[in-house]
């Protein structure tokens, strides 16, 4: 008997998350960074380093310009979800 090798579907691997790779807990929404690697919070801290050192280029500038400004708003720096305290009825949670 013979074991076919799993085929791995490609729509599948698009709807996976992507979590930064600076602070590894947010997902990237990708408003600041096309390739997802870092959420806006950590890709900004990135683009600012560049700004102080003076190596940031000019399309990348209006970007954070734009963020700044509030132009482009990213959804990876959106509220925690609230927690709520349960409290069953034998007095457990």
């Amino acid at each position: 008997m013979s074991r076919k090798k799993k085929e791995s579907n490609p729509a599948k691997k698009q709807l996976r998350s992507y979590h930064c790779a600076g602070c590894k807990q947010r997902k990237s929404c990708g408003k600041l960074d096309e390739g997802k690697k870092y959420c806006c919070g950590c890709y900004r801290e990135i683009l600012e380093e560049l700004e102080r050192d003076e190596l940031l280029v000019s399309s990348d500038q209006q970007v954070l310009d734009d963020y700044r400004l509030g132009i482009i708003v990213c959804q990876c720096l959106g509220a925690e979800k609230p927690r709520i305290k349960y409290v069953s009825s034998d007095g457990g949670g």
